[in-house]
């Protein structure tokens, strides 16, 4: 199989030549594993950045370690709002939402389905 370049290589290549299968092995390299995240961050919104957790809202991400921590003694240094950017995870947070949902109520796709279909009838 004859592959054409998208452009001459340095030494004039112009096309390549693959067996069927080595061309679907050099594709199937390609394809990213299942549930892999495609995002890659870099420089300081990198996860392990030490600048990160000033940059994002909530905080987040590698913080330089403080006398405080050193000692084992641990103080929470965000203000309020920046804890309050924060979501909570956990039965707290879902019985508040659960809650707010049985006061203002929710849309009712959320809560609906499609009626089933019937079996399709075979043609005697």
């Amino acid at each position: 199989m004859r592959y054409p370049l998208k452009t001459p290589w340095k030494n004039g290549t112009t096309q390549v030549e693959f067996e069927p299968v080595e061309f679907i092995g050099k594709l199937a390299a390609l394809v990213p594993p299942p549930r892999a995240d495609l995002s890659r961050f870099h420089s300081v919104s990198a996860p392990n950045a030490n600048l990160r957790a000033q940059l994002t809202p909530s905080g987040r991400g590698k913080r330089p370690i403080t006398d405080e921590e050193s000692t084992g003694t641990k103080s929470d240094q965000r203000s309020p709002d920046e804890k309050r950017r924060q979501k909570p995870e956990g039965p707290t947070a879902i019985r508040a939402n659960l809650a707010h949902f049985e006061r203002h109520g929710a849309p009712h796709k959320a809560h609906s389905r499609t009626a089933p279909r019937a079996l399709p009838t075979v043609a005697a």
